[in-house]
């Protein structure tokens, strides 16, 4: 899986859900487990950083973007 999809199935579940998911809460909507994404990125603090940038170059008008 690239960075480009674990990326946008996040912002599926942000989406989806108005705001930061919990990490059980992304695990019950999402296609891919959290697992791969906090090894991916970091953790929360690295997936969120990554998250950020991705939805501004990606999604820059989502009203979202401010959380």
């Amino acid at each position: 899986m690239s960075d480009d999809y674990l990326l946008a199935e996040y912002h599926r579940i942000v989406c989806l859900l108005g705001e930061i998911p919990t990490w059980p809460r992304f695990e019950a909507q999402a296609c891919v487990s959290r697992c791969v994404i906090t090894r991916r990125f970091g953790g929360l603090r690295g997936t969120l950083a990554r998250y950020s940038a991705w939805v501004m170059e990606n999604d820059p008008t989502n009203p979202l973007l401010p959380m």
